[in-house]
């Protein structure tokens, strides 16, 4: 198996993370060491495999179906099938070479945003717990990076903020701004 970062940014790279797909699914099945680095580059695999599927149309669909699920290779004189078969592969060189990747959020620094929203709306920690309908603790948790909320809560305390979503995304981006204010 190969990291992504390995494959080849062409069409023999597509082939060869092809083939590795049906591996990694297994192997993230059934290795319970998540933190290794072979399980990572598997998950990682398996995750460009899940974004591509998404990304295609019915039609694109249906020529991946044909080939990775039936290996079945359509005729070569078939343009149509061609042309849809190489939009794939181009949707996995942009999946697979973004040049930035996917990004979680801190919990520490989710902590942070919550507290310094909660700060600026001149609630205290009681109040906002009480309006959110969480406990106290829950909410001391979460603004010490303790503890994820669940989406719902996180809706719930930026509507009792006033803050929209965008806004708090954009907090992510600066929060360790050294002109960061919280």
């Amino acid at each position: 198996m190969h990291n992504t970062y390995l494959y080849r940014k062409d069409i023999f790279g597509f082939y060869d993370w092809l083939k590795d797909i049906r591996y990694c699914t297994s192997y993230i099945k059934f290795d319970s060491n998540k933190k290794s680095l072979t399980y990572e580059a598997a998950f990682e695999v398996v995750t460009i495999y899940k974004l591509l599927v998404a990304s295609l149309d019915k039609r694109q669909k249906e020529v991946w179906h044909m080939v990775y699920a039936n290996k079945e290779w359509f005729d070569s004189s078939d343009k149509v099938s061609q042309t849809i078969w190489d939009s794939i592969i181009d949707n996995w060189l942009v999946i697979a070479f973004r040049k930035e990747r996917l990004k979680s959020i801190n919990i520490n620094d989710l902590g942070k945003v919550l507290k310094t929203l909660r700060e600026w709306s001149d609630y205290s920690m009681t109040q906002a717990s009480s309006i959110a309908g969480i406990s106290f603790k829950s909410l001391q948790r979460y603004e010490k990076g303790e503890s994820h909320p669940s989406i719902d809560i996180i809706y719930k305390l930026l509507q009792i903020y006033g803050c929209s979503f965008d806004y708090f995304i954009e907090l992510f981006s600066r929060i360790n701004d050294e002109n960061f204010i919280g």
